[in-house]
């Protein structure tokens, strides 16, 4: 059986591979510079210019967890868009779902209530009337 590849948590042995570390984190994740400046300028701009990351092999990421850089790069790699799309398109789903669900409650609701206040109305009527004929 094939092993789950898993991209940038395994070093990778490209030429500009750069070890990415998050703050309070123990696990890196490893990715090439021509990816990371490929996905975002200013990745770019750190890379292709004066900063210190321009010249070193490990980039330190504060403020966001390794979590969630994964997960950027995960959207970012054409590789796994299949299942990034999968999990867009069931959120969707889920959230057409809810949208339904809250929609025919709210008309259900609606409908009660106009059913509710027409046949109060019309049971005050029929009362007044009651009460008017007796009067006479």
């Amino acid at each position: 059986m094939a092993a789950v590849r898993k991209p940038f948590e395994k070093p990778r042995k490209h030429a500009d591979e750069i070890t990415v570390r998050c703050e309070n984190c123990e696990e890196n994740m490893y990715a090439s510079k021509t990816f990371l400046e490929h996905i975002s300028h200013v990745f770019l701009a750190m890379f292709q210019s004066d900063f210190k990351e321009a010249n070193t092999s490990e980039l330190e990421i504060k403020d966001i967890s390794r979590g969630y850089f994964l997960e950027f790069f995960l959207c970012c790699n054409s590789g796994t868009m299949k299942n990034i799309i999968r999990l867009i398109i069931n959120t969707s789903t889920t959230s057409a779902i809810t949208t339904i669900i809250t929609d025919v409650t709210s008309a259900i609701t609606t409908n009660a209530i106009t059913t509710i206040n027409t046949s109060a109305t019309s049971d005050i009527t029929t009362i007044n009337a009651s009460t008017n004929t007796c009067r006479s």
